[in-house]
């Protein structure tokens, strides 16, 4: 599965409680990978990426605008399931199991 996180001009903060909570999901590491696409194009966006353990994507326009975003994100990648994650808020995992 592939989770994406696609982002245009929101704040690293804002961005970055949604990835780490992506890549903490109740759920096996081994079977997700999280991309944070980034159509800003933030140098500090791709470090953070790094860092945390998400795969960074960016494009060399805006063409289509979010839509644009995760056409050009499925073009990079091949699971056979996609999350996408708005960026604005945290998954968290329910409260009653």
């Amino acid at each position: 599965m592939d989770v994406f996180i696609p982002t245009y001009n929101e704040s690293l903060e804002i961005v970055q409680d949604t990835v780490l909570a992506a890549i903490g999901m109740d759920y096996p590491r081994d079977r997700y990978q999280v991309y944070l696409l980034d159509d800003g194009k933030r140098p500090a966006f791709k470090a953070f990426a790094e860092m945390a353990g998400a795969i960074y994507i960016t494009r060399l326009d805006n063409k289509g605008a979010k839509a644009g975003n995760l056409n050009h994100a499925l073009e990079q990648t091949a699971a056979e399931l996609v999350c996408i994650f708005d960026c604005d808020p945290s998954p968290r995992a329910p409260s009653c199991r």
